[in-house]
């Protein structure tokens, strides 16, 4: 998953490229347009397709794969019903991009860039769901295979179109829509002729399928219950997304705009690599925690949520945190050779690295609350910590007490830290056994009346397939370890809350003494007043 996830971000990484080369307005505009188009676009698409995944792996593991077909087909019309205004606010994003202040022809510019990107918004109503279709079944070889294809056809797709045909930024964005439609057909392509012929308890997945399409798949699944995971896990998803937009917006306010943008820019860059293993490693803990509370099996649900949390904590620490401390002060030079960029990209790296060792954990609980169909519990986490306390307090310290852009990403810390700690909390307070239930009663629902026709039209198909009472629940569940007052319980948890922030502790007491030092070598180096500012957040 994570190679996945980095080949697709990898397309956006070669067509910025690609913008580079023809100068300083084409890459300005495309990276707004590019910017634009996931705010009010793609992310959008990808979290209401997010809640499906909560009834494709509860379904899966459950072994009621009729539920399967039916969701992939309302899936696709959801987000094409949803394209439709997307599309109207990409053919209007001009004027909005006037409204925040930006230059009329680098507004000019990045409409003309959308206009050639709109078809791409069809792509992705079904890359997106066939994506996590296949993922939640754990197949992701194929995505790796498919998206691997579609990578090697972009690379030269940009070159023939931007160099070569002389089409300019708008090449970039054709490249994109080609690439993801190349991507999109080679997913359908497996899907119909590969996975579809998988026996399933004796049956061929297609007869399945076949099935409920011609039955009774209109009153199997309520666009109500698909919704209703669905719209929580797009808020989920955009919220946290949007913050950041708004603190990079809130940054051309500041005195020296132009320096702080570039720093902004600079960290942001270094922070994909790491947003992509996040990703992943949520995706596959949602995969996992459903298909175990499909299956009835809540301890592995449990042991799976953990194991994973301990997971993204040593990533946390060892990739993102150790990472970006010991490359803050070259990783700048990379971009730029301005003193004052290079102080600023050194003075907020650390910064973005406790971010990171917060959104590891924090992505996890939010893949662990999606594989349980409880999205609004994280939407509800992301809306408190961003909206209420991110950004107000970032606004506070960035303009009321002049500490410019150290004051807005301290702001986005603390609510990056409670967003953490918020759905740590109430992951490790999950009542596991009552989860399994609410996953029975979801896949139930979705398949109860189809099952009465399909059972009237094919008995002989039912006659072999497990039904949902032979499932037992799983004998040895644990009791005491999900008992809110038992002793061993709180133990366990206590000490994965504990653990973490002393280790933190103490590693910022052991490195600050290396950020104090006195580089001799060095023009310039990181001030005293930031080397407290970076005990402080690690300290509590």
């Amino acid at each position: 998953m994570v190679a996945t996830n980095m080949l697709w971000f990898a397309r956006y990484m070669v067509s910025t490229a690609f913008l580079g080369k023809l100068g300083g307005l084409e890459l300005a505009a495309g990276t707004l347009a590019l910017t634009f188009s996931n705010i009010a676009g793609w992310s959008v698409l990808i979290g209401l397709a997010s809640g499906m995944e909560a009834i494709f792996s509860q379904a899966y593991g459950a072994g009621k794969h009729e539920v399967l077909g039916p969701t992939l087909k309302r899936g696709f019309a959801v987000l094409l019903m949803a394209s439709i205004p997307v599309a109207v606010l990409w053919c209007k994003a001009e004027g909005l991009l006037l409204l925040t202040g930006q230059a009329p022809l680098l507004c000019k510019e990045a409409q003309r860039y959308l206009y050639y990107l709109l078809p791409d918004l069809l792509a992705t109503c079904f890359i997106a769901p066939l994506r996590i279709f296949l993922r939640s079944q754990c197949i992701t070889k194929p995505l790796v295979l498919c998206s691997v294809l579609a990578l090697c056809l972009h690379i030269p797709l940009n070159y023939l179109l931007v160099l070569k045909l002389g089409m300019g930024a708008p090449g970039t964005a054709a490249a994109i829509c080609v690439t993801d439609f190349a991507l999109a057909g080679l997913l359908i392509v497996y899907l119909v002729h590969f996975h579809l012929g998988r026996p399933i308890n004796g049956h061929s997945f297609a007869q399945f399928f076949r099935i409920h399409v011609d039955s009774a798949t209109e009153r199997a699944l309520s666009w109500r219950a698909l919704l209703k995971l669905a719209l929580p896990c797009c808020l989920m998803t955009c919220m946290e997304g949007w913050c950041y937009e708004i603190i990079v917006l809130l940054t051309g306010f500041l005195p020296q705009a132009k320096e702080a943008v570039e720093t902004v820019a600079i960290v942001l860059n270094g922070d994909t690599i790491f947003y992509a293993m996040e990703v992943a490693l949520a995706s596959c803990v949602s995969a996992r925690v459903g298909n175990e509370l499909g299956a009835k099996r809540p301890v592995k649900a449990y042991q799976a949520t953990v194991a994973a949390l301990w997971v993204s904590m040593v990533l946390g620490f060892g990739g993102a945190g150790w990472l970006m401390l010991s490359s803050r002060m070259a990783w700048g030079r990379c971009f730029t050779k301005d003193v004052k960029v290079l102080k600023n990209v050194a003075e907020i790296l650390p910064i973005m690295a406790f971010i990171e060792l917060a959104n590891f954990p924090q992505n996890v609980a939010c893949g662990a609350l999606r594989g349980s169909a409880r999205q609004t519990v994280g939407a509800l986490i992301n809306f408190a910590a961003f909206y209420v306390i991110g950004i107000p307090l970032a606004i506070l310290l960035g303009f009321k007490f002049k500490l410019g852009l150290l004051g807005l990403w301290i702001g986005l810390a603390t609510a990056a830290a409670i967003t953490a700690i918020l759905g740590i909390t109430v992951v490790l307070r999950t009542d596991w056994g009552f989860q399994t239930i609410r996953a029975e009663e979801l896949t139930n629902q979705q398949i109860l009346s189809a099952q009465e026709s399909s059972r009237k039209d094919n008995p002989e198909l039912y006659a072999t397939v497990p039904q949902g009472d032979s499932l037992s629940m799983d004998s040895s569940y644990p009791e005491d370890i999900y008992d809110g007052d038992s002793k061993v319980g709180m133990i366990y948890r206590c000490s994965i809350i504990v653990f973490p922030p002393v280790l933190i502790f103490f590693a910022g007491d052991r490195l600050r003494p290396c950020l104090l030092r006195k580089r001799k070598s060095r023009k310039w180096r990181v001030e005293t007043n930031f080397s407290r500012i970076f005990k402080g957040f690690f300290g509590c």
